[in-house]
């Protein structure tokens, strides 16, 4: 809009300076007083007119801004259902009865053990798809609670592009490996839990921008060891610094403690994280401290090799066969009906539940059926 106020400014401004083209000019016939509006009048009409095209240039960038990404606020203020729409709505129509009581049962609650979902226990598994989405809204407000909760307080960015990506990706997925890619994929939507200590912390939940560093105040994130803090630089630590603990259910407030670097010590109770990205590594002698490192790739082991040491340490990654804790050693993949204990062991990739319950169950190997449509 710049060009268009520029053009009837300068405009205005040329006639009240212009004379006649032709040789000279009689000053006696041109009054150089003030237009009849007065000088001041002008100057103020001219600052009003520009004062609305400000208004209307900014109005115009907003609109864009929303047509190419959609805006901060309105995406924050329906996250909840919008995840949840694109979940179950991928969810039926994928994925059978099966794979959906199969999907839900990362959250169901087991005798004796604290849950974070005890509340939504009996809505588990959904019958349609409006149950499907209340209950996923009830989920996610468990998972994501705290990072909505300091967005909208404007403690915790919020990409509304990735975020946008993020939902097209589960609507877009093919059925198969591709939609359970993007149902299980921590960056965006899912649920992450159980992530072993001395692993390489991943970056949960990306288009959340969290920019707090050392020394600033922080909130704890559910089964997310950062919180608030910037995670390249700091983590979110409850108890003060040499006692801090991290993560749980979320919602706690602390301080941003420095994350350890390539060759610092890290330890767990209590917390010393290393920056995401590295790992924490076991010490090589009794009596040291593990220190971080940056992540390196495992050699390649062929069938038969050794892949763990005496004392069960990872040798490599065994390639077109699986590590058997038994015998430590490359074995060949499982066909289809031999028992099983986890996915690698299968040739199909699919080690199923065959019977039993919760963390007692039998599988044997299969074909894959999660969520391959119909």
């Amino acid at each position: 809009m710049a060009w268009l106020r520029w053009v009837l400014v300068g405009g205005l401004a040329l006639t009240v300076a212009c004379g006649d083209d032709g040789g000279d000019t009689d000053t006696a016939d041109v009054d150089m007083a003030a237009p009849d509006m007065g000088t001041d009048a002008f100057t103020e009409e001219t600052d009003a007119f520009t004062e609305e095209a400000d208004a209307f240039t900014e109005e115009a960038d907003a609109f864009v801004a929303d047509e190419d990404g959609g805006s901060t606020a309105g995406a924050l203020d329906t996250f909840e259902t919008d995840v949840a729409t694109a979940k179950c709505a991928a969810l039926f129509r994928c994925c059978d009865a099966d794979s959906r009581t199969e999907f839900f049962g990362q959250y169901e609650c087991f005798g004796g053990l604290t849950c974070p979902y005890e509340d939504q226990q009996e809505m588990i598994p959904p019958a349609d798809m409006a149950a499907c989405v209340t209950l996923m809204e009830a989920l996610d407000e468990v998972t994501f609670g705290a990072w909505l909760t300091e967005a909208r307080a404007g403690r915790v960015g919020f990409d509304p592009v990735a975020h946008q990506a993020c939902l097209d990706d589960l609507s877009t997925a093919a059925c198969g490996d591709e939609l359970t890619a993007a149902l299980y994929d921590a960056t965006c939507f899912a649920r992450t839990a159980g992530t072993v200590f001395s692993d390489a912390q991943p970056i949960q939940h990306a288009s959340f921008e969290r920019t707090a560093g050392v020394g600033d105040d922080c909130v704890t994130f559910f089964e997310e060891p950062y919180g608030s803090c910037d995670p390249e630089v700091a983590f979110c630590c409850v108890g003060g610094a040499g006692s801090c603990t991290t993560g749980g259910e979320g919602g706690q407030s602390g301080t941003c403690v420095a994350a350890s670097d390539v060759g610092e010590s890290c330890t767990q109770f209590p917390d010393q994280l290393c920056e995401a990205g590295l790992e924490c590594q076991e010490p090589s002698a009794i009596g040291e401290t593990s220190t971080c490192a940056a992540p390196t790739t495992p050699p390649a082991l062929d069938e038969g090799d050794a892949c763990l040491s005496e004392s069960f340490e990872s040798l490599g990654e065994c390639m077109g066969s699986y590590c058997d804790s038994d015998t430590r050693q490359c074995e060949p993949t499982l066909a289809n009906g031999e028992t099983c204990s986890a996915d690698p062991e299968c040739t199909s990739g699919n080690c199923a539940v065959t019977s039993g319950g919760g963390p007692f169950v039998t599988r044997e190997c299969a074909d894959p059926t999660f969520c391959i449509g119909s």
